[in-house]
């Protein structure tokens, strides 16, 4: 008899089926799901993510922003060979469209391949006057820079003595461009270096700033005249000047809401004496409903002022 010999293992390995061949069904379950999570994406993401009460179009942008941001991390388009035809820049007011391209530094940028859109936006994104900026290469082979700017919400003085700009953030930038804004001086409000060395208000500063704009919108529409000036003072207190007028009025601002209602009283009152209302040099409404005005060197006293009911006597 003969004894049959053991399979080699290269044997055994042409006779072993081919474990990667095509399997449909693994397409079939991958297609099932994509198509539910493009359906979830779609139908469930936007109520998620705080959508549902601003339509399609805010969540389509909001993808269309969150594409932009992946693709400029990987710059995906390091291999289009498209010679770039021109750049567009947008959004802008406040800077001129060669200072934002000098910003770009898009000279050695030749193809769309070229274009390392994470860098560029990172120089704009360094300047005074940028937020934020978006830089892509469109279907004209064109390089189109977005950018948001900033938007001054007041000048402040800096602690050292310099005028600036300030943001709602409390960001603090130097005056620049030839812009008029119509935003007011504030002055006594404290300020900080922060770690990366810019400088901004400090929080509590911000904080007296911010509350102090939004209650003076309804004393301006009331007068006719804008707040031009508003001095911060330590203890509280804000001494304010109003645009066209002399007059300086002086509160605490903790009681500020009061006060306005106060001083909208006096000149209510005061507008029956024209020859009064604009001859008021100070206002003092440190002193509850009893207010202390000052006609150059005379003093008065407003008698109940808060209800406008008094006399302006001496």
């Amino acid at each position: 008899f003969t004894q049959k010999s053991k399979p080699t293992a290269r044997a055994k390995a042409k006779a072993a089926p081919a474990s990667g061949g095509f399997k449909p069904g693994y397409f079939i379950v991958g297609g099932l799901i994509i198509a539910g999570l493009v359906f979830a994406s779609v139908k469930l993401a936007p109520s998620a993510l705080g959508f549902a009460d601003r339509g399609a179009g805010s969540f389509k942008r909001f993808c269309q922003s969150e594409i932009r941001s992946v693709t400029r991390k990987f710059d995906f388009s390091h291999n289009d060979s498209r010679r770039i035809a021109g750049i567009v820049v947008k959004g802008i007011s406040v800077l001129d469209t060669s200072e934002v391209i000098g910003l770009a530094s898009l000279d050695s940028v030749r193809v769309a391949g070229d274009l390392n859109a994470g860098r560029v936006c990172k120089k704009l994104e360094a300047s005074d006057w940028i937020e934020k900026a978006d830089v892509e290469v469109d279907n004209e082979a064109r390089i189109v820079i977005t950018v948001h700017e900033k938007v001054p919400m007041a000048f402040v003085v800096a602690s050292s003595g310099t005028v600036c700009f300030t943001d709602a953030k409390g960001r603090m930038w130097p005056l620049s461009g030839s812009r008029t804004w119509d935003i007011m001086l504030a002055t006594g409000l404290s300020d900080t270096v922060n770690a990366s060395g810019a400088r901004r208000l400090t929080s509590a500063a911000l904080e007296r700033l911010k509350d102090f704009i939004g209650q003076s919108a309804a004393l301006e529409k009331r007068i006719g005249r804008s707040v031009v000036q508003a001095d911060f003072a330590p203890d509280n207190e804000v001494n304010i000047r109003f645009e066209s007028m002399r007059t300086s009025v002086s509160f605490n601002q903790a009681t500020m809401v009061s006060r306005f209602a106060q001083l909208m009283a006096i000149f209510d009152r005061a507008c029956a004496q024209d020859s009064t209302r604009l001859n008021f040099s100070h206002i003092n409404l440190c002193y509850g409903s009893i207010a202390f005005a000052r006609i150059d060197s005379s003093a008065i006293v407003l008698a109940d002022a808060a209800t406008a009911t008094g006399e302006l006597t001496k």
